[in-house]
């Protein structure tokens, strides 16, 4: 039988599991609502998605947030309307993989839709195909316009949902401590406390731990269907990423609950060499003019 890999690579010289936008229970500082708000003003609607035209203007969009496809609640939770469009990474690195097929694992699909993320993902996860001894297939970069409206809870909200389905299950919970006995950033004693005080910052790491391991471990595929279909009963259907939102530099990664029901595939492109290049000169251009407007921020007084 094949194993079952999902992978978290990070960005070179981040720190891990510090958010500068974020609160510890993953609410918004008054500089991430200003800052995820700028980048979404600034995020393609063009139905012709392609490398090539991710924007890239530093200006301020005037667009007013009404009209934006995608909002920002300032507790962490997001809705996007339907014909927006989202991103996704396939690196077609092993059948089991998430990131193998073009919905990923029962239907979890993991997007992006933010400008930054959008680059990071492009770049971090696209290669090109290689031929030879080392013959690898050129990743894809899909993209996927909602179908519907998407709406996510709060990642606070999020974690205790998840939390409280996983203490109502002894032996789930022996099972998430075999599996985080190597993990760097939680411990059995961080379930501990998580389970006895969903609001802690604990809580929001082990969830955030703890549903990876769902998507791949078979035993605790039922925790993530109860916490699914529980989380699609009131209305969402959608989370932010809680791996990538929390232990690496990501603005705002979802995860869609059911990625063939609520969105569409309009386009795909192969990663290739040149392509490659181009997203790198635009993710260091982004990333520049963010450390700009970060610098601003905190001559404003603005913790970031």
């Amino acid at each position: 039988m094949a194993e079952r890999a999902l992978t978290h690579h990070g960005i070179l010289g981040q720190r891990w599991g510090v958010r500068r936008f974020e609160n510890k229970d993953g609410s918004l500082t008054p500089a991430g609502i200003k800052r995820y708000a700028d980048d979404e003003a600034n995020t393609t609607t063009n139905k012709n998605h392609s490398i090539s035209n991710i924007p890239l203007s530093s200006k301020k969009n005037t667009k007013s947030l009404e009209k934006n496809p995608y909002k920002i609640n300032k507790d962490g939770s997001v809705e996007i309307k339907a014909g927006a469009q989202l991103q996704r990474v396939l690196t077609k690195t092993g059948k089991d993989s998430n990131s193998s097929t073009d919905y990923g694992i029962d239907g979890a699909t993991y997007v992006s839709f933010t400008k930054g993320d959008n680059l990071k993902y492009g770049y971090y996860y696209g290669k090109a195909g290689r031929k030879g001894f080392f013959k690898r297939p050129a990743s894809e970069i899909v993209t996927l316009n909602a179908t519907q409206t998407l709406k996510s809870p709060s990642p606070g909200d999020a974690a205790k949902e998840f939390l409280s389905i996983l203490k109502n299950n002894p032996e789930a919970v022996k099972i998430l401590k075999k599996e985080v006995k190597d993990n760097i950033f939680v411990n059995e004693k961080d379930i501990d406390m998580a389970l006895a005080n969903p609001s802690s910052k604990a809580a929001h790491n082990v969830y955030s731990a703890a549903y990876d391991i769902s998507v791949y471990n078979p035993s605790l595929k039922g925790i993530r269907d109860n916490f699914s279909n529980n989380l699609k009963k009131k209305g969402y259907n959608m989370i932010m990423d809680p791996s990538d939102s929390t232990f690496g530099e990501y603005d705002l990664p979802m995860v869609l609950l059911d990625g063939p029901s609520s969105t569409k595939i309009a386009g795909r492109e192969y990663v290739t060499k040149e392509s490659r290049k181009k997203l790198k000169s635009m993710l260091t251009e982004y990333e520049n003019t963010t450390e700009d407007v970060k610098t601003f921020m905190e001559s404003l007084g603005f913790t970031t």
